[in-house]
């Protein structure tokens, strides 16, 4: 099984008219599950889930950079964000020839994976969403992190700092976090290739897909942090409300970053669902 460093697990695909990264990590003969990072500065699949790929080494797992991040094509982007994204999975996927995957996304990679749950039934078997975007009950106001998360560029520019207090704000313990990540986020974020895309770009609109959840056909394992403050816990709820078949995991003392925090109980959880021990 490849559990090589990034380096040997880095691959390249043609999605639409761009060209994604990923990562390929496990066993090439496993059950295909696309992985879908958050839409922080400086994120990629690998640091958003390279925690996780020990538990999962049964599977197939290919975790993709996002369009503007990591090492993916940074094209000037004038779409909704999350439609963006999964147009692009979609292809990269066709072009794989993998008919279908389970899919497993936090924040943006949750809206991004849904959207995706929504235009191509047929490419999703199951669906796990974390803390994930696109859903805004009435009367929420602006989530902290959301602000954070907004005026990183601006006033003044990024720095060390700032991602510091943004990464601090994923997480309910920031002990679990380490400095060698947020200066390689801090780093990923001020690539110039990035921020000449992003100032070209559509600024990246609060996209609502609510009215489109119950078009989704996956069984759906929603993992949400009690203390979640980018998307907080109501989102959740609307998520389950809204998908025909889903299930929602509140983990306590917990933030944005289930994945991270909680390793153990995340892989745990996601691995049950997977085969079904979780159905009824």
């Amino acid at each position: 099984m490849n559990m090589s460093p990034e380096v040997n697990t880095s691959k390249f695909v043609k999605a639409n008219d761009i060209t994604l990264h990923y990562n390929e990590i496990g066993d090439p003969a496993g059950e295909p599950v696309v992985w879908i990072h958050g839409g922080g500065p400086g994120a990629t699949a690998l640091s958003n889930f390279s925690r996780n790929m020990a538990g999962m080494s049964k599977y197939r797992n290919l975790l993709f950079d996002m369009p503007q991040y990591g090492q993916s094509d940074k094209p000037v982007i004038k779409d909704p964000r999350l439609a963006f994204n999964a147009s692009h999975v979609i292809s990269a996927l066709d072009n794989l020839g993998v008919e279908k995957a389970h899919f497993v996304g936090n924040s943006m990679g949750g809206g991004t994976s849904a959207k995706v749950a929504m235009e191509a039934p047929e490419k999703v078997d199951r669906l796990v969403l974390m803390g994930a975007a696109g859903v805004f009950p009435e009367g929420m106001e602006m989530p902290k992190g959301i602000g954070l998360l907004m005026s990183y560029f601006q006033p003044g520019g990024a720095s060390p700092e700032k991602m510091g207090e943004l990464i601090r704000t994923f997480v309910y313990d920031s002990s679990v976090l380490t400095e060698e990540l947020i200066q390689s986020r801090y780093e990923a974020s001020i690539d110039p290739e990035i921020l000449a895309a992003r100032e070209a770009s559509e600024a990246m609109a609060l996209e609502d897909i609510t009215e489109g959840l119950g078009r989704i056909q996956s069984k759906t394992l929603l993992l949400w942090g009690r203390d979640d403050l980018f998307v907080p816990l109501e989102s959740g709820l609307t998520y389950e409300r809204e998908i025909p078949d889903a299930r929602l995991f509140v983990v306590p003392n917990c933030g944005h970053w289930v994945q991270w925090e909680h390793v153990d109980l995340f892989n745990s959880l996601v691995e049950q669902f997977l085969v079904g021990e979780l159905d009824g």
